[in-house]
């Protein structure tokens, strides 16, 4: 199932994927006794070692991870775990979520369209972004709700582009009022979603209720489990499951489902909104794979800041899942120096680095240098008897001299296309010119 989704997901690229390279088949099989492990008593090893999957950028890291959360919820699927949380995709900035959301949705997309034509049971696969106020809001108040209403969602809150079911370029965004949910949607006829909502939710708190598949976040809104009550619903704290108004605890979401009001108030109800209640508790609920990417961007403050809340949020899933071993760490880093003492001032964990050292600095089972291939020239400048500021001056002076001669080549190369094409009719825009 797990080759058939990357396949598909591969299809649609400038060069299309259609084979694995060796280690990210290795890495992916190497980690399935501790994912199994949850059901299988094979997770020991999960307690006390961080992953670390090393490989240069352009690799194939995000691949190889990524193949390994479709497997995880393949998984969780045909083993009884129907809905909740199955993996946490975390980034230390900003700018990384956002590159890699519509690669993650892609493949979650095309992981449900062979779930679907496989009839396996659950919840759709489902994509969730938690990032902060800042970038999209944590809820819809009702000052929101009656703006939204009016005006419509702001476009700078669309976060998928592509539609993960037909690859079409048509997504657009819509405000369901009756459910205060924002709603991506693809607008090709040809769709299989028939214009419904795509499964990517925005708002924090529609992360709350209706518990997407895959997180991808940012390292700092771990905080959120000392701040918001709902935050552990995300690692399974749930006693109901309502397809129309999601996930409550305690009456968690009683303002917008009514058999969550109804478990509040000590009553019970099997049917809302026109869909089947389900009632807990369920079936291996807390997420049990946890990815931080970009792991070498973790250091200094950040890293410090994180730390605190690491092994907080392993100790609270272990509780919540009743002595479950957690989830089984992996990290993703394209450089390497110092990565165990990262990893236990992080987790607390030993770091395990795979690929492992080959016997030469640039061979391994697993890779050799290519030197016909030029990948990236870099230029370092060195300012000698000058200060920092003096020198990164003269050095964009230069820089910038290259491009403008290079522009005024590109203008009189236009000028005498231009004049030739004149004769014919036709002419050349300077917008064209690069």
């Amino acid at each position: 199932l797990m080759n058939l989704a990357m396949q598909r997901a591969g299809q649609h690229r400038a060069r299309p994927i259609i084979d694995w390279h060796l280690f990210q088949l290795v890495f992916i099989v190497s980690r399935l006794p501790e994912l199994a492990g949850g059901t299988r008593g094979l997770g020991e090893a999960a307690q006390t070692r961080l992953s670390i999957l090393w490989f240069p950028a352009g690799g194939g890291k995000t691949e190889a991870f990524l193949g390994l959360i479709v497997w995880n919820l393949f998984f969780d699927r045909l083993t009884g775990k129907h809905l909740g949380v199955s993996a946490f995709l975390r980034y230390p900035l900003r700018l990384l979520t956002y590159q890699q959301l519509q690669r993650v949705s892609w493949v979650l997309g095309q992981a449900e369209e062979v779930r679907l034509s496989h009839d396996i049971p659950g919840q759709p696969f489902s994509l969730g972004y938690y990032v902060g106020q800042s970038t999209t809001p944590n809820r819809i108040n009702d000052r929101d709700h009656r703006r939204l209403r009016q005006d419509g969602v702001p476009a700078n809150w669309q976060r998928v582009f592509r539609c993960p079911s037909c690859a079409s370029r048509s997504v657009g965004l819509r405000y369901n009022h009756d459910l205060r949910l924002v709603e991506h949607y693809c607008q090709s006829a040809g769709c299989r979603t028939g214009g419904g909502r795509l499964q990517v939710y925005i708002v924090d708190d529609d992360l709350y209720r209706y518990l997407p598949t895959v997180i991808v976040s940012t390292v700092d809104k771990l905080a959120q489990v000392g701040q918001n009550r709902r935050f552990s619903q995300l690692f399974g704290r749930c006693e109901l499951f309502c397809p129309v108004h999601g996930a409550a605890f305690r009456g968690s979401n009683r303002y917008m489902c009514p058999a969550s009001a109804a478990a509040a108030d000590g009553s019970r109800i099997e049917e809302c909104g026109g869909a089947t209640v389900l009632w807990g508790p369920f079936e291996r609920a807390a997420p049990s794979l946890h990815v931080q990417d970009e792991m070498h961007l973790m250091r200094e403050g950040l890293a410090t800041f994180d730390s605190h809340y690491e092994t907080t949020a392993l100790e609270l899933q272990r509780s919540i899942a009743d002595g479950s071993t957690g989830w089984s760490l992996i990290g993703a880093t394209a450089t390497i120096e110092g990565y165990r003492a990262q990893a236990n001032h992080l987790y607390l964990r030993d770091g395990v680095r795979f690929p492992a050292p080959g016997p030469e600095a640039y061979t391994s089972f697993y890779y050799e240098t290519d030197d016909a291939l030029l990948g990236r020239l870099y230029v370092g400048v060195l300012g000698v008897g000058r200060t920092h500021t003096p020198s990164v001056a003269r050095a964009i002076a230069l820089l910038y001299q290259i491009v403008d001669g290079i522009r005024r080549g590109a203008t009189r190369d236009l000028e005498a296309a231009n004049e030739y094409l004149n004769l014919a009719g036709a002419s050349l825009d300077r917008s064209s010119s690069g």
